[in-house]
């Protein structure tokens, strides 16, 4: 399962006080900027704002999960890099994009050649290292790393390279714009709806049960650091009390 762009538009719209009853990105379109639009309470985001509202959180969302131990939430975001040498400034996620950039916290890095894990080390023991087995001094190369500010050292003589998770501006755009679906996992729905209604307050826009969705938001990630699946009850965006399950 995915979730798909247009289902994080539309529950926005509809719980920012807008308006959106649409079967694709393009019907949104019509009928967000048509005739209906000026009859809308609140303060009207437009689709260039509900987009980058969008993408913005779920980028902090992608963030969050890519920092916990539990693999489902964060796997789709897999990447590594390419071969680097030691003293090589730390690389971007080799994952095709123009753009890439790491999220999260790194996964590891790994020998070049045999793919076994290097351990991080003092960057100083790494140079030493490094010395002895120019040296000759050492018949056996340790498997060790260490990152100093922006580069990354390592005892490997076959080179290392670092895995970790990625995330892609120009690649999530794209998908928005295609009616595409998120990489998140489809249980971060909800939460990705929440965090967005809080973003949204946030920036000035109205949103009724505001203060609810920024605490949904915040037990969400609560939730994801304890190594729990975000499974939250969203308030019923047609003005009743009582929540409903989305």
């Amino acid at each position: 399962m995915a979730i798909p762009y247009l289902n994080i538009a539309r529950a926005v719209l509809v719980r920012t006080g807008q308006l959106g009853d649409a079967t694709d990105a393009a019907a949104l379109e019509t009928l967000y900027t048509g005739s209906l639009v000026n009859a809308l309470e609140g303060v009207e985001i437009p689709l260039s704002e509900l987009k980058r509202l969008v993408i913005a959180t779920e980028k902090q969302v992608a963030d969050i999960c890519c920092r916990q131990k539990n693999p489902i939430l964060k796997m789709a975001f897999a990447a590594s890099s390419g071969e680097i040498g030691t003293g090589d400034a730390i690389p971007v996620p080799n994952d095709g994009s123009a753009d890439g950039e790491w999220i999260g916290t790194l996964d590891g890095v790994y020998d070049a050649d045999t793919d076994q894990p290097l351990t991080e080390k003092p960057k100083q023991s790494i140079i030493r290292m490094n010395r002895r087995v120019t040296a000759g001094e050492l018949r056996l190369v340790p498997f060790h790393f260490a990152m100093d500010g922006k580069r990354f050292y390592h005892t490997r003589p076959e080179g290392a390279y670092v895995a970790g998770y990625s995330w892609s501006q120009i690649a999530r755009l794209a998908a928005y714009a295609a009616n595409g679906d998120s990489l998140l996992h489809f249980s971060t729905e909800n939460w990705w709806i929440a965090k967005s209604c809080a973003n949204a307050a946030a920036e000035g826009w109205f949103v009724g049960e505001a203060g609810a969705y920024a605490q949904i938001a915040k037990d969400c990630e609560a939730e994801v650091k304890e190594g729990a699946i975000p499974s939250p009850i969203l308030p019923d965006a047609t003005a009743g009390s009582e929540p409903v399950k989305n």
